[in-house]
């Protein structure tokens, strides 16, 4: 009779073991994703960011946010790398692939101006039809001739812009952008900056915005379909 009144012992199966630990990575993956995310709401606090480009749906690549409803944006003139003024309302009657960044970027900035020739080429007698334009966000460093010799290299037809602090305050809300200079040990400082490309429409509308990355293959399906339309 005593052995009838003994605890009954549960022996999980091989099974059950497998649940549970798939269970327990799977709250561990949750607490990670959540940690994740309060961290970069932390930080786009403390920046004092706020996103204000809404989208709805995606680029007919399926590789792009759609601007909905496409953004009018305010025209600006800045100083080109030939040293010239360069207003955006000139660019009217193209496409505009829009990046900002810096000449001393170490890896975003000429993997996404890569990609962006790759575009162009992509486009074939299309081409002349996109206009590529890379605004620097450090007009301390990046002199005129500075972001001649930069952006050249990537292809001379690519329109360069620097302006003055007060000027990329001014048009910066419209594209959400971001950036702040970062000290170095060595005296010097980076730049971290908005990695958003750009697609603006012939009419000077923001249409698309893509993420660092993108494939030069989804943004050239992109264009050709924007310039198809009537």
């Amino acid at each position: 009779m005593a052995a009838d009144n003994a605890p009954l012992t549960v022996v999980p199966t091989r099974r059950g073991r497998r649940l549970l630990w798939g269970l327990l990575a799977l709250v561990v993956l949750i607490f990670a994703i959540l940690g994740i995310l309060a961290f970069v709401e932390s930080r786009r606090e403390s920046s004092g960011r706020r996103t204000t480009i809404v989208t709805n749906g995606v680029s007919p690549s399926g590789q792009g946010s759609l601007v909905a409803p496409p953004r009018p944006l305010d025209d600006f003139t800045l100083t080109s790398q030939a040293g010239t003024p360069v207003a955006l309302h000139e660019l009217r009657g193209k496409a505009v692939l829009l990046f900002f960044g810096f000449t001393n970027c170490p890896n975003i900035c000429p993997t996404t101006l890569s990609e962006f020739r790759a575009v162009k080429r992509g486009l074939g007698n299309d081409a002349d039809r996109l206009a590529v334009v890379f605004i620097s966000v450090d007009p301390e460093q990046d002199t005129v001739e500075t972001l001649r010799q930069y952006v050249n290299a990537f292809d001379p037809g690519f329109v360069g812009l620097r302006g003055d602090q007060a000027t990329l305050a001014k048009i910066g809300p419209q594209y959400d952008l971001y950036y702040q200079k970062q000290p170095l040990g060595d005296g010097t400082y980076t730049v971290d900056h908005t990695a958003i490309s750009y697609l603006i429409d012939p009419t000077g509308k923001l249409r698309t915005i893509y993420p660092y990355g993108t494939p030069a293959a989804g943004i050239t399906t992109d264009i050709r379909a924007l310039l198809a339309q009537p």
